[in-house]
C-alpha cells in the first residue's frame, strides 16, 4: 500500500496599501502606508497594524466588550460586511480604507 504525504502549505505574504481616514491617520502618523501580512486577512491586517500602532489604535477600531469593528473596513472599495468579514482574503496589492464612522445628530 503506498501512503502519500499531503503538501504542506506554505503560507506567503502579502503586501497591501492601507488608507486611514479621520483620527485614525493621527494615531498612524499617516494616511497612506504599505503593510506586509503573513496573516493575509482582514483580521490579520488590524492584529499588525495593532502591534504595530498599539492599544488606542485597536480600541479605535474594535469594540473590547464584542469585537466588532468600530469603522468601515473596505477592501478594493468593497465593504467587509459584504464579503467575509474579518475573514476576508487579503492579495497583494490590495487596498483597504479605514473610515471612521460618523454619528450625532
Amino acid at each position: 500500500m503506498k501512503m502519500s504525504i499531503p503538501a504542506r502549505t506554505v503560507q506567503k505574504s502579502v503586501r497591501v496599501k492601507v488608507e486611514a481616514f479621520g483620527h485614525l491617520n493621527q494615531l498612524t502618523g499617516k494616511k497612506e502606508f504599505e503593510v506586509e501580512l503573513t496573516t493575509p486577512t482582514v483580521e490579520g491586517l488590524v492584529e499588525s497594524l495593532s502591534n504595530t500602532y498599539g492599544e488606542d489604535f485597536k480600541r479605535a477600531i474594535v469594540e473590547t466588550s464584542s469585537g466588532e469593528f468600530t469603522v468601515l473596513i473596505l477592501v478594493n472599495g468593497k465593504d467587509i460586511d459584504f464579503l467575509q468579514k474579518s475573514k476576508t482574503p487579503l492579495s497583494n496589492d490590495d487596498k483597504i480604507s479605514l473610515v471612521p464612522l460618523v454619528a450625532g445628530g
